[in-house]
Parts: C-alpha cells; structure tokens; sequence
C-alpha cells in the first residue's frame, strides 16, 4: 500500500497486515495490487472493506485503500466490523 510508489493495494484487511518483532507492521497479499496507471473497473477486495466506488464498480484508486484503512482502524479500536451482513448483497446495501 504505498501510494507514493504509484502501487494501490484493493485489499486491506487485518489478514494482510504484519506485525514484526520489532512492532513493524508490514502490508502483505499484493495480490490484488496494481500501479495507479494500470487501474481496472470491477468489483476486487474482501467486502466489509470495500469502499463506495468498488461497490459502484468504478475506479478504486487511492481513496478506495484509505476507506479500507479506515475499516480496518475502527476494527482495531472497537473489536468490531462498522459494517455486518450475512451476504455481500446486504453489506453492499449498507456501505451505498
């Protein structure tokens, strides 16, 4: 997730984060990755953190893995998702 190398990640989620002995955390799984250049229209990243636009199947940029940086910090804070659902239909329905 390094924004200023170009690269944007589409995945952030706590499985993809690291931490090291040291306390380093380190983002993991690129594989969904690409380069700002290279962006694709379509639906990728694991739901409780997609963003709006993802869902929108618009361009999922930069924006898109603040938003999930977002989720991922309130988990982190609260122990709970911001968003539930049983299917992506009805976590689809609340992030729109």
């Amino acid at each position: 997730m390094d924004a200023s190398k170009g690269i944007v990640h589409r995945d952030v989620k706590p499985h993809n984060i690291l931490v090291g002995a040291q306390g380093e955390a380190k983002v993991s799984d690129l594989g969904m990755a690409v380069t700002t250049e290279e962006q694709e229209l379509g639906r990728c990243g694991t739901p409780p953190y997609m963003a709006p636009e993802v869902w929108d199947d618009k361009h999922s940029g930069k924006a898109a893995d603040v938003y999930a940086f977002g989720v991922l910090l309130y988990e982190l804070l609260s122990g709970k998702l911001v968003l539930r659902g049983l299917t992506n239909t009805i976590i689809m329905a609340k992030v729109l």
